[in-house]
This record gives structure tokens, C-alpha cells and sequence, in this order.
């Protein structure tokens, strides 16, 4: 949506998405194999899709941040609600492919079932179930309330384009850090949705009944950091006009 030549160009935006929310996925996936420094692995991996694909589809990755962005410009972007659909689809798209590629990477390790409780990170609350969802609000709230801030040219800290994307990518490190003892850090619906699936599907264990945990907290998150952008914009333009 935030890139005025993809429109009219919507497959460009399916592809670039998916491919930027795969690549995502299978980085969520992979670090628990390894949970010392994996999380350093996501956030790196954001910054390098977002410098990859960022130019043709706005680089989200995360129907959270979508939404957010609509809300966050949603009168420029009224006319945009099939464009937001269409990210979203490759984004959904894009992370059942980056769970079947970390089963591919990890291929031959023993039975499906110990293959996919290697590659699969957990999503499980700690403690109690709205606990974890107001901690998936809170924590997808600050995340892509920054998406928006350096997204948006009235509020962007710098106008360079690469210090934007180190700054997201920090503030999913923190966000991961933060909530990753208390839920297990999805911050994004689609992790929560094909994590939650694969679950249930290859493991069979039920978790079904946490889905909504990992997949509304990140959409509501998402929308109020949109409806907060309002806000922000509005007071920095505030303070700039009283200069």
C-alpha cells in the first residue's frame, strides 16, 4: 500500500510478501533449534527482508503491521482494502511455505513428529492464557507503532532507508526478549496461526484452544498502534508548527 507504483502491479506485492514472510517464518522456526542466540537470527532477518523487498510491497510480513498501516493512513488508503487483502493472502501463503521449508531443513532428523517439535517454536503461555494476550497486545503494539513511526516521513527518526530497517528490526529483538517468557512471542498472526496448526496437525497436541492468543492479540495490537499513529503524527506536527 505505502509503495504508489505496486498498485496495479498487485502480483508483485502477493510475491514479494510472501516471499519476505517465508523467509520470516522459517527464521522463527529454525532459531529453536538453537534459542541462545536465535532471536538475534529473526530481527536480522526482517532487516535484510525489509532492505530486500521492502522498495516493491512497503515490507510488512506481518498482517498485524498491515492492518496497522491502513489504519494508520486510512484516508489515504480507503481506496487500498483490496491491496491490504492481497498482502495479507501472500503473507498466510507465505508462512505455510516457510513451515514446510524448515521441515525440509531439518529432514531425516527421526520420526515426523520428533522433526517437527525440533523445527517448531513453542507458543505456550506461562502463565495464563489472558495474560499472554494482553502480552501479545502490548508487546505487537510498541513494535508496529515503530513500523509506523519510520514509515511515515513526518515522523521518521531518518530519512535513510537503512537505519529505518535496523531500527524495526531492534525493536522486534526487544519485543521477542520481552514476551518470549511470558508467551512465546508470536507478534505476528500468521506465526501464531501456522504454528498453532502444525501443532495440532503433526504433533498432536491440542492447541487449538490457544489460537486465539497468537493471532487476535497481534490484530489488535496492530490496530491500536494504527489508530495511535493518529495521535502521534498529530502531536509531532503539533510541536513542529509551534517552532
Amino acid at each position: 500500500m505505502e509503495v504508489k507504483e505496486a498498485h496495479g502491479r498487485e502480483t508483485h506485492v502477493f510475491f514479494a510478501e510472501m516471499f519476505g514472510t517465508c523467509f520470516l517464518v522459517l527464521a522463527v522456526n529454525l532459531q529453536a533449534v538453537f534459542t541462545a542466540f536465535g532471536v538475534f537470527g529473526i530481527a536480522m532477518t526482517l532487516f535484510a527482508n525489509i532492505l530486500l523487498w521492502g522498495g516493491i510491497s512497503g515490507g510488512n510480513f506481518n498482517p498485524a503491521v498491515t492492518l496497522g498501516v491502513y489504519i494508520a493512513n486510512i484516508d489515504k488508503y480507503r481506496s487500498h482494502f483490496p491491496l491490504m487483502c492481497v498482502s495479507m493472502f501472500g503473507q498466510v501463503v507465505g508462512g505455510f511455505l516457510g513451515l514446510f521449508l524448515g521441515y525440509v531443513c531439518m529432514w531425516g532428523t527421526g520420526s515426523i513428529s520428533a522433526e517437527m517439535a525440533t523445527i517448531i517454536a513453542v507458543l505456550q503461555p506461562t502463565y495464563s492464557p489472558w495474560g499472554a494476550f494482553f502480552t501479545e497486545i502490548v508487546c505487537s503494539f510498541f513494535f508496529i507503532l515503530i513500523i509506523l513511526m519510520v514509515k511515515d516521513p513526518l515522523t521518521a527518526p531518518s530519512e535513510e532507508g537503512y537505519y529505518n530497517c535496523w531500527t524495526v528490526g531492534i525493536t522486534l529483538l526487544s519485543c521477542i526478549c520481552l514476551a518470549g517468557g511470558v508467551t512465546g512471542a508470536a507478534l505476528n498472526p500468521v506465526v501464531g496461526l501456522c504454528i498453532n496448526i502444525f501443532m495440532n496437525w503433526n504433533l498432536g497436541q491440542s492447541y487449538w484452544h490457544l489460537m486465539w492468543i497468537y493471532t487476535l492479540g497481534p490484530f489488535v495490537g496492530g490496530a491500536l498502534a494504527g489508530i495511535f499513529h493518529h495521535y502521534h503524527a498529530w502531536s509531532v506536527t503539533t510541536v513542529l508548527k509551534s517552532d
